[in-house]
């Protein structure tokens, strides 16, 4: 008992997961539903970066040249994330990202099992990767 998930401690708790996979820990004794709640945790946070995007973009009074240049808005994109969010949470968004690229193309019935009805599982990992790479990138450079 006492299990929670949260977006601080991803990766710890990501690990967690695949040892008591491994040690074939009784399924009355893990997180419920664990890996159908991580996609869902990956949808609300790609999500949230694209409202906070939004609300970023129309702030601006050169909204069309901010959309207009995709390299520097997504530049924006970029640091807008990468400052919003500790690196301690970015990392844990890219170890869910490599998670969920291994689930989306496994083939396994139990993964298979937990994927959600309404996400289409190797675009939402294809797009948490991509972005996941560049904000690390961002952050291994400061």
């Amino acid at each position: 008992g006492g299990n929670f998930v949260h977006r601080h401690s991803l990766e710890m708790q990501l690990n967690i997961y695949r040892l008591e996979k491994q040690m074939k820990v009784g399924e009355d004794f893990r997180f419920p539903n664990y890996q159908k709640l991580m996609w869902y945790t990956a949808r609300a946070f790609l999500e949230e970066c694209n409202r906070m995007q939004l609300r970023h973009s129309k702030k601006g009074s050169a909204n069309h040249h901010y959309i207009a240049n995709n390299k520097k808005a997504e530049k924006r994109k970029i640091q807008m994330i990468c400052s919003t969010h500790t690196p301690r949470v970015l990392r844990g968004y890219n170890s869910l990202a490599k998670e969920l690229e291994r689930w989306s193309i496994s083939k396994s019935k139990s993964i298979i099992e937990q994927f959600p009805d309404d996400i289409d599982v190797l675009t939402l990992s294809s797009h948490l990767g991509q972005l996941m790479k560049e904000c690390i990138a961002h952050i291994d450079k400061e």
